[in-house]
């Protein structure tokens, strides 16, 4: 199957040469319809131009329930280890690792409030290797065990701002923390 500007560039090239591109306004509408084609084109093939933590990015909410690290990340972007973290940090900020973590618990979160799934399905199925793993990456970024947390959203109600405030605190006060030990 042709792709959608390919098949444009076909039709302007076969009107060029049949002397049917006299036109000016036909073809300027046919340019226009080709360049959004291009602008158009599915995201694996303008991966060569994204940078290269956005790639990662987007592997990482692709692929983050196999029990993969960012050296399986590394790997398929063809760069070290320690060029993406480097990377990763100049344009976002924040290590690959985190971010991995990160979109794994939101799953878990939403895993967690609409469904009767033990904590180690749960875990297993974002990415963690295994239960007790999983448990205690969650009670270390959220505050509290799954069961918990489980628990919590039965008897209060459930709000991902209110998710994220907790994290947040838990966040800030670990950081307080390291700051106190280090000092």
């Amino acid at each position: 199957r042709w792709h959608e500007a390919v098949r444009l560039l076909f039709e302007l090239h076969a009107m060029a040469k049949e002397g049917r591109a006299r036109d000016p306004f036909l073809l300027s509408s046919r340019a226009f319809g080709l360049l959004c084609a291009l602008c158009a084109a599915p995201s694996g093939e303008r991966d060569a131009d994204a940078s290269l933590s956005a790639r990662a990015e987007g592997y990482i909410r692709t692929h983050f329930a196999s029990p993969m690290g960012i050296a399986d990340v590394a790997a398929f972007l063809q760069v070290s280890q320690s060029h993406l973290s480097r990377e990763f940090y100049r344009e976002t900020g924040g290590r690959p690792i985190d971010y991995l973590t990160r979109i794994r618990l939101d799953r878990a979160v939403d895993m967690l409030t609409s469904g009767e799934k033990s904590v180690r399905e749960v875990g297993t199925a974002c990415g963690f290797s295994g239960g007790n793993y999983f448990s205690k990456v969650f009670k270390r970024h959220m505050g509290m065990t799954p069961v918990e947390f489980r628990e919590y959203v039965r008897r209060e109600g459930y709000s991902k701002t209110q998710i994220y405030a907790v994290e947040a605190y838990f966040q800030s006060r670990r950081t307080t923390l390291a700051e106190q030990a280090a000092g």
